[in-house]
């Protein structure tokens, strides 16, 4: 047997994008199928960065008032994440070494980031955070628990050093001279030797005097990983040393801002430079950042957010570098135009994120992905009008949990190597208008967090699988619809590819379930691991009534099977007592259906089998039951009679048999006893169930079974905890 770990292995093949939180991890570290594993790593400003295999997820962090915005940049296959408090200081008093989440997540620095300190002569700084191991001659060692205090005290400092006029800063925080990480480096990688030239960076600011501050990003486009590297300017002069080719560049530093509520950036990329000698000269200059990007909507909205993205590539094609800086409200950008590349490809997105509200005080979104291929353009003013634009009618239904949820909808295109997107907080029990626009090309994936901590912004992921969004095209959306139970997702018509989760060979049989699904079956979700260790899933396997494997904390697991029919059944049970959840607590899907050599459902058109190496590859005969109960948008059900259509039919691509037979239990009392609801047959698959909640039930928990069966004698039993709450009164 070759176990699949817990639902989040399967996340990259189903949403186009890296693994979230699975059940099967300790805190802080998440297992995942992949090779590369997904962890949350905690920054010591206090911000939370989710690393899930080549892609970056950053937690919100706004703070009041000014202040800069947070980047994040790839670079030699590692990925950094500059809160923007520290990027004027990167360098000179902090190693940017300290916020690379690549090197973070493989030391396990959990909360606790350890720490170098360098004092300036006969100064103590104060360091709001830092506990101190040992003292040594003019500094110290210990770490920096993650705290916005440390944040907050540098957003002082950056406030102050950025007023017109004021002096560079000779250290930090009343005497720090260089913080830097104090961990074991990682393995370094042997590089050809190169000839060497001496690079001069000049940095000049709005007034074109010497800039300090300027962070830069030098890359080599002649091949990845002949160079690349960070550095600050600060005197208005950097001098490095680098092999003659190709190269891009990259710089971002401040600029005096005539609004006291807000914090100006500038942007300045160069496309394309060739180092022929020695003590050849750059210059980034701010004066060139004269584009303001602006959006103007059909509807009146505010930016929740803007990113922009700057992705190059090498003569190869392969990425070389790529950087995301995000915007929020209190913070504004100017840009430099930039040609096309001459060496390799550039490629340039801005990304909005807006929201407003209707008259009747129904909210509505725009996610708007503008991708200028090959080049930085000087308009980078975008005009939307309603034919251009997809409509989302999204439903967030509140699934018990205590804490409100964060939610993320991100572009990909062809071109790959996305560096990141943020996530933004969300109302719960909650419908909006969601208008969607990407380039041509763009697939989104949208996710949703639905019991995020301080410890853990990611709890509770659910994700949608990647889908097209066509101008004129409307869709409804129901998130966290109860109930909420273990069980297959469908491919989206976002996904080109899609990994089989419920496939068999001649001699091989591979099944991987959610740990959740609610009622949209693109929707994928986690549960968390469990704050004492405990158990939060249980996966068994039967063969002809023979248990052949039981399991905690996966989902499935590829098995050799025999060739001739066999009875096989499923059992993969789910809880979550934790998180604040009061619904569907506990949920079992127990399933059975028989499979032999050769027989099954043909796999569709784009869909792999990859789980077995190689053969021929079929679906498994398995039945799938959904019926959304009729709950207000906090999961409460009404007293007194109601109705819900459940529709029973088979996972995507299996073979379509008729139903035979479908029921519905209710229980008041936990699962101790059971009470059959009405059922009649509508057709199709689908039947029509009445819920009678006496008032006696009021404020009670609702607990539900659902079963059916197909002509060929395949079952499901679907039972769901606490599924939803009975109103009171």
């Amino acid at each position: 047997m070759r176990k699949t770990v817990a639902a989040l292995g399967v996340l990259a093949s189903l949403a186009g994008m890296g693994a979230v939180a699975s059940a099967s991890s300790q805190p802080g570290q998440i297992a995942a199928t992949s090779q590369k594993p997904t962890s949350i790593v905690h920054l010591l400003t206090g911000d939370s960065v989710l690393l899930s295999h080549n892609h970056v997820t950053l937690a919100p962090a706004k703070m009041t008032g000014p202040a800069p915005a947070t980047s994040q940049i790839t670079m030699n296959g590692r990925h950094y994440v500059f809160p923007g408090v520290v990027r004027r200081y990167l360098g000179r008093f902090i190693d940017p070494e300290l916020f690379d989440v690549t090197r973070l997540a493989a030391a396990g620095t959990g909360m606790n980031t350890p720490v170098r300190i360098q004092y300036a002569a006969g100064a103590t700084p104060i360091i709001p955070g830092l506990t101190i191991t040992h003292r040594e001659k003019g500094g110290a060692t210990g770490y920096v628990s993650a705290a916005k205090a440390f944040r907050q005290a540098l957003l002082v400092q950056w406030r102050a050093d950025t007023k017109t006029g004021a002096p560079a800063p000779k250290s930090l925080l009343g005497g720090l001279a260089h913080l830097s990480l104090d961990a074991a480096a990682p393995p370094s990688v042997a590089k050809p030797h190169y000839p060497m030239r001496t690079l001069v960076i000049k940095a000049l600011d709005a007034s074109g005097k010497p800039a300090d501050g300027v962070l830069v990003d030098l890359a080599n486009t002649d091949t990845p990983g002949k160079f690349e590297t960070l550095f600050d300017v600060d005197g208005g002069e950097q001098r490095i040393s680098v092999p003659l080719g190709h190269y891009s560049l990259l710089g971002v530093g401040d600029l005096p801002d005539s609004t006291p509520h807000t914090s100006l950036q500038f942007v300045v990329p160069i496309s394309d430079f060739t180092v022929t000698r020695d003590l050849q000269t750059v210059v980034i200059d701010a004066r060139k950042a004269t584009t303001t990007p602006s959006i103007r909507t059909p509807r009146p909205a505010g930016r929740s957010e803007l990113s922009l993205t700057w992705a190059r590539y090498a003569a190869d094609k392969q990425l070389v570098t790529g950087d995301a800086w995000f915007f929020d409200t209190d913070q504004e950008v100017r840009v430099a135009p930039a040609g096309a590349a001459k060496v390799g490809r550039m490629d340039w997105e801005t990304y909005w994120q807006l929201a407003g509200s209707s008259g009747s005080g129904r909210p509505y979104t725009y996610n708007l992905s503008f991708r200028d291929p090959r080049r930085v353009p000087t308009n980078q003013t975008h005009r939307v009008i309603d034919s251009q634009l997809a409509r989302l009618n999204a439903t967030y239904y509140d699934d018990g949990s205590d804490t409100a949820p964060n939610f993320q909808r991100i572009p990909s295109y062809p071109s790959g190597d996305e560096p990141g997107y943020a996530i933004f907080s969300l109302a719960s029990a909650t419908r909006h208008t969601e208008y969607i626009l990407g380039s041509p090309g763009a697939v989104w994936t949208d996710v949703l967090y639905a019991s995020p901590t301080d410890d853990n912004p990611f709890g509770g992921a659910v994700v949608d699988g990647a889908r097209r969004y066509l101008p004129g095209s409307v869709r409804t959306a129901d998130w966290l619809r109860a109930p909420s139970a273990p069980g297959f997702v469908d491919q989206t018509n976002g996904q080109r590819t899609f990994q089989c989760t419920a496939c068999r060979t001649n001699s091989k049989l591979a099944v991987s379930l959610a740990q959740v699904t609610d009622t949209d079956r693109g929707h994928l979700g986690t549960v968390d691991p469990s704050p004492d260790g405990s158990p939060v899933t249980r996966f068994r396997l039967y063969e002809n009534g023979k248990l052949v494997d039981d399991e905690n904390d996966v989902t499935g697991g590829t098995f050799a099977v025999p060739t001739p029919s066999t009875k096989y059944r499923i059992v993969d049970q789910a809880t979550r007592p934790w998180g604040g959840y009061t619904n569907s607590t506990q949920s079992t899907t127990d399933l059975s259906f028989s499979s032999a050599a050769g027989q099954g459902g043909r796999l569709p058109k784009g869909w792999d089998c990859t789980y077995f190496g190689t053969g021929r590859c079929t679906v498994l005969p398995i039945l799938r039951a959904t019926m959304p109960l009729p709950t207000d948008l906090t999961g409460t059900i009404p007293l007194g009679r109601s109705t819900a259509t459940l529709s029973v039919g088979h996972i995507q691509g299996a073979p379509k048999l008729a139903i035979t037979a479908a029921g519905v239990q209710t229980s008041l009392d936990h699962g101790r006893t059971w009470h059959q609801a009405h059922i009649t047959r509508i057709g199709g698959g689908r039947f029509r169930i009445v819920l009678s909640n006496p008032d006696s039930a009021a404020d009670q928990p609702l607990s539900l079974r659902i079963t059916a069966k197909d002509a060929a004698g395949a079952t499901i039993t679907e039972t769901v905890l606490n599924a939803a709450r009975i109103a009171n009164g």
